[in-house]
């Protein structure tokens, strides 16, 4: 093993410790400010208040190795490949090490084709001469510019 090793953290790891942080420092504060200067012994509260510190730190450690046994599918990205090391599967997408292509779920190798969206059809095979053109996708207008024209609005009708 090497001398550091690494551990995963989950992706609140950071908001964690500058909560802890945070309330670490409003201990301090409050403990030495106002503490102190009421109570005579004044060692045992600086001593207490940089404890403070150190449990508020260990306590966010903890609460996030808790978040990641929980739920290790909100295990950063860049921890994902030593959790899965560590669980024996792909966290995220839940399949076990060793199966599949190798490949990264949703990324397309260099080169390849993209894999059609569900319920479309491959533009190989599409049928022959349907003559409808292409679907524009949801949120787009649609183009008129394979020889199609937009249609002219009709009179009402008179009754």
């Amino acid at each position: 093993m090497s001398a550091k090793q690494r551990v995963p953290h989950s992706k609140y790891y950071w908001a964690l410790m500058t909560a802890a942080i945070v309330i670490g420092i409003a201990g301090i504060y409050i403990i030495l400010g106002v503490l102190v200067g009421m109570l005579e012994f004044r060692f045992g509260l600086r001593a207490l208040a940089f404890a403070l510190m150190f449990f508020t730190i260990g306590a966010a450690r903890a609460i996030d190795e808790k978040i990641l046994a929980k739920s290790p599918h909100l295990v950063r990205s860049k921890d994902r490949q030593l959790l899965a090391a560590k669980l024996g599967y792909d966290p995220v997408a839940g399949t076990p090490l060793g199966t599949g292509n190798g490949q990264t779920p949703g990324y397309t190798a260099p080169g390849a084709t993209a894999p059609a969206a569900y319920g479309s059809v491959a533009p190989s095979q599409a049928p022959a001469g349907s003559g409808y053109g292409q679907m524009p996708e949801y949120g787009q207008t649609p183009s008129y510019s394979q020889g199609q024209a937009p249609a002219q609005p009709q009179a009402p009708a008179q009754p």
